[in-house]
């Protein structure tokens, strides 16, 4: 494939900035940027090499940095007040957390207690730990991996209308928050690679409305020992998409649908 002008000029450009050895490589009509190390394995009396990806190269000519995502191993730890509780209430918790939806009779009946009991010492346990419902999803199974992003503001902030401007169309962020700590703004976003993910960094990095605002903007990804995060509606109009129909047009589902990232899907 041809390699575009503008593509050509500023990997020039990004050869001389380089201090190291980068290569140029098109992958399915994309411009992709390499470090390239070459050594001689004395060992096995042959040539080996070693990649890095850098980024890419968009058509227009403009380079986009690779997002540098760092695991986070470290979980988050919170001071949770104790209280005391007896043997029925240990055992209510260890049955609600195996099935928060078993009828309270069979719960009284394995604790052969009454069911006004069960009743009284559920209610006392919801409100003391602020016990909540809700259903988990696993969203490795859909395909998607959650990130976080932390931004800094170098000099001025923009406020939290234009912030909300700017994300208000990307079903994928989940939680947005203006912080007044370390870092000035939060976000929860659920990706479907480290590719999407840089995508969508550099969309809000490079919209008109936060131009004047220079900023770092750092990802990682997360575990689930972050906590609970409501999904957006919007999310699930995403995940619609993603759902295989059966139709003339596509008899079977695609590599990337629901349908074959959920084969227990019936």
């Amino acid at each position: 494939m041809e390699v575009p002008e503008n593509v050509r000029k500023t990997f020039e450009r990004l050869k001389l900035e380089y201090p190291y050895y980068i290569v140029l490589a098109v992958i399915n009509g994309r411009f992709y940027v390499y470090k390239s190390k070459a050594w001689w394995d004395k060992k096995d009396k042959k040539v080996r090499s070693k990649k890095e990806y850098l980024g890419r190269i968009i058509e227009t000519g403009e380079f986009i940095k690779r997002v540098v995502v760092k695991a986070v191993n470290q979980p988050v730890v919170t001071s949770v007040p104790t209280y005391d509780f007896d043997k029925i209430d240990e055992s209510i918790l260890m049955y609600l957390s195996m099935n928060c939806r078993i009828p309270l009779s069979a719960l009284a009946n394995k604790l052969g207690v009454t069911l006004q009991t069960v009743e009284r010492r559920k209610a006392e346990l919801e409100e003391r730990y602020g016990i909540r419902y809700f259903a988990s999803i696993n969203y490795t199974k859909l395909g998607f991996s959650t990130y976080l992003t932390l931004v800094k503001f170098k000099e001025k902030k923009p406020s939290a209308e234009v912030l909300k401007e700017v994300l208000e169309n990307e079903p994928r962020v989940q939680l947005a928050m203006v912080s007044t700590g370390v870092y000035d703004f939060i976000l929860y976003i659920l990706a479907e690679d480290n590719f999407i993910i840089s995508n969508i960094i550099y969309k809000f990095t490079s919209d008109e409305r936060l131009k004047d605002y220079e900023a770092d903007w750092n990802t990682t990804i997360v575990t689930d020992s972050y906590g609970y995060v409501p999904i957006t509606d919007r999310f699930f109009d995403l995940l619609e998409k993603k759902v295989w129909k059966r139709s003339k047009e596509v008899p079977r589902p695609a590599s990337d649908s629901l349908m074959r990232l959920c084969p227990t899907n019936r």
